[in-house]
């Protein structure tokens, strides 16, 4: 059997799927979400956690409107005139029958299954722990440094065995083996940790020994047995399931829900790698036309901002890239380049965010390594410099505004949020101020009037008008409004479509559809003159 939570507005479902009778059966319905799921362990209960008092918060705000509500830092005032709960609401954990869905009593250990993290040491990335012998890994960080990379110890048989090996950097994954002796443990490594590694390591015993490297994204791995069971994708590879073997690191599917996809004929994909003029270094994937004719300048579109894994549609997954190489457009996946702030010793939250913000430091190196690699293809006869659009969602649009705003390297945009500008704090309410004030953002928009002018689209009085598209949910569109306004008065060719019932990430079926229509339609109405 398997289990899943279905969410909505109103409320969350639990669910059950035979899968020997092959029929589903709801469980349960609670008036609050779902937080998280799982089998106890012996398989005679579903476990679950949510936060009861929600339902009572939400009510208390009903009753507190009758009077007016109070302004404070409950309030996203983009995204409604309500306030909304507080998130310290206690989260609780369930179990029941998974055959009718009754309540039992919660057994021993639930809170290992639902939530694992609970229990580990502070600064744990990755936790392991085997009872034939007891043993137990651990992938931590010192806390000396924000963000910084994780190391590997291990303890066998009462020894502390610490890895002072490169290859025991940065471990996102730990899995013993069932005599407690051999250690198989998945870390990230490469350029902007572009590349996934396995190992095998008998502490104390012999050093890590490499099972498999690649670029592919492998991830959400679980051991069976001398297996690991992960999802899978490759650039033009949709996700799937494959084993790895644990013995010599070689690969077998499992299940493979897209079969048909090999037969389409795709564009071609080289992945790059270079350095900015900050010395800092990321990756992309530069997607050709399947029948690109030789020396033939190409329109360029920029996808952001992450680039492992299948090429879909980019962060947020609303600009087809095979689709936009089908249509003729050269299309660079970048991935973002690690933050700024990286390359200095700094310690907490706050002083990293303040770092990054700066001068708008990690959006100069984020240009940086655009206006790099445009530029090195311009240079090979790859892409006409006259025809380069940038689109972005998120932290992506946020970069790309920053472009629009500091360079003239492109000459068309499309973003899936919009913008950052000197009333976004405001529009965003006392909680997000806060949080964006502390990382050092003005605490004013009068008194950051430098600031703003030289790192929004608002501000930039000077900035070149470029075709510009906006695809904004009605979570979110309010941020982009006076951004909008003022481009329109500047003469800029602007418009703004607003998705009902959306928020940050988009995910009706008709508005995905329509997203990646327009998309496609806009671009080509406007780069392929």
């Amino acid at each position: 059997m398997s289990t899943r939570p279905k969410n909505f507005a109103d409320r969350s479902e639990i669910w059950r799927y035979d899968m020997v009778k092959h029929n589903s059966k709801r469980l349960i319905t609670s008036p609050v979400d779902i937080s998280a799921l799982a089998w106890s362990d012996d398989g005679r209960a579903i476990l679950f956690s949510s936060r009861p008092g929600t339902a009572d918060a939400l009510a208390a705000i009903t009753v507190e409107g009758r009077s007016g509500y109070h302004y404070d830092a409950r309030f996203w005032p983009s995204s409604s005139d309500r306030p909304f709960v507080p998130s310290d609401i206690p989260l609780e954990n369930f179990a029941i029958d998974p055959n009718d869905g009754s309540s039992v009593g919660l057994p021993s250990g639930s809170e290992d299954f639902l939530d694992p993290s609970s229990s580990w040491p502070k600064g744990t990335v990755a936790f392991s722990a085997s009872a034939e012998p007891t043993s137990n890994a651990v992938s931590y960080t010192s806390g000396n440094l924000y963000r910084e990379k994780p190391q590997l110890k291990a303890r066998v048989a009462g020894r502390t065995y610490t890895c002072q090996q490169t290859s025991c950097s940065n471990v996102q994954g730990l899995w013993w083996s069932p005599d407690g002796r051999t250690l198989w443990y998945e870390r990230r490594t490469g350029v902007a940790d572009n590349a996934t590694e396995f190992y095998a390591w008998k502490p104390g015993r012999a050093a890590p020994r490499l099972l498999l490297s690649t670029e592919d994204a492998i991830f959400g791995c679980k051991l069976v047995q001398v297996e690991l069971v992960c999802a899978h994708e490759g650039s033009t590879s949709p996700r799937s399931i494959v084993a790895i073997s644990l013995r010599d690191g070689t690969r077998r599917s499992v299940f493979e829900p897209n079969p048909e996809f090999a037969l389409l004929a795709l564009g071609t994909v080289k992945r790059l790698e270079w350095t900015n003029s900050f010395g800092i270094s990321t990756f992309g994937d530069l997607v050709l036309p399947p029948n690109r004719k030789d020396n033939q300048r190409l329109p360029l579109v920029v996808v952001q901002y992450d680039s492992r894994g299948f090429l879909r549609g980019g962060t947020a997954d609303e600009y087809p890239i095979q689709v936009l190489a089908t249509h003729g457009f050269a299309v660079l996946s970048f991935n973002r380049p690690p933050w700024y702030a990286s390359t200095l010793a700094v310690n907490g939250q706050e002083a990293y965010m303040r770092a990054n913000t700066k001068g708008w430091m990690d959006r100069r190196s984020n240009l940086s390594s655009l206006d790099t690699i445009i530029r090195k293809l311009v240079d090979e006869g790859v892409v006409d410099p006259d025809r380069v659009a940038i689109t972005g969602q998120s932290d992506g649009a946020s970069t790309a505004t920053y472009a629009l705003a500091s360079s003239t390297l492109f000459s068309a945009a499309i973003l899936s949020t919009c913008c950052e500008s000197d009333s976004m704090l405001a529009f965003g309410g006392e909680g997000l101020a806060n949080f964006y004030v502390r990382g050092g953002y003005p605490a004013s928009r009068y008194s950051g009037q430098a600031f703003w002018r030289e790192g929004t689209l608002e501000g930039a009085t000077t900035a070149r008008p470029v075709p510009l598209l906006i695809q904004a949910s009605s979570a979110e569109f309010r941020l982009g409004l006076t951004t909008y306004s003022e481009l329109r008065s500047r003469g800029w060719p602007v418009e703004m479509f607003v998705y009902p019932d959306e928020g940050h990430v988009k995910i009706h079926p008709a508005h995905r559809y329509a997203i990646y229509r327009r998309n496609v339609e806009w671009l080509t109405q406007n780069m392929k003159q």
